[in-house]
C-alpha cells in the first residue's frame, strides 16, 4: 500500500503540473521533484487512510464470514 501511494502521488503531482504524455517526467524524476517540493513525507502521503481502510474493511468481511458461516451451520443443525 506504501508504493501505491507514492506512485498515487507521482501520478497527482504530473497531473498538477499540467503535463501531457509527450512532457511526462519519468517516474523516479517525479518521486525526486516529489520528495524534494514535499519532503519524503510527501510521499507517503495518504497512507494513514488507506490503512485505516484496509483495516475497516478486513474487520467487516471477516465479521460478515464469521457470521455467515454461523448461521449456515445453524441451518444445517435443524434438519
Amino acid at each position: 500500500e506504501e508504493t501505491s501511494s507514492s506512485i498515487d502521488s507521482s501520478k497527482g503531482v504530473a497531473d498538477k503540473d499540467g503535463y501531457d504524455s509527450a512532457d511526462r517526467l519519468t517516474y523516479i524524476e517525479t518521486l525526486t521533484k516529489l520528495a524534494r517540493e514535499e519532503g519524503v513525507s510527501g510521499l507517503f502521503a495518504g497512507v494513514s487512510p488507506r490503512i485505516g481502510k484496509a483495516l475497516l474493511s478486513g474487520a467487516i468481511q471477516f465479521a460478515t464470514y464469521e457470521e455467515t458461516k454461523q448461521s449456515i451451520n445453524r441451518l444445517f443443525e435443524r434438519k
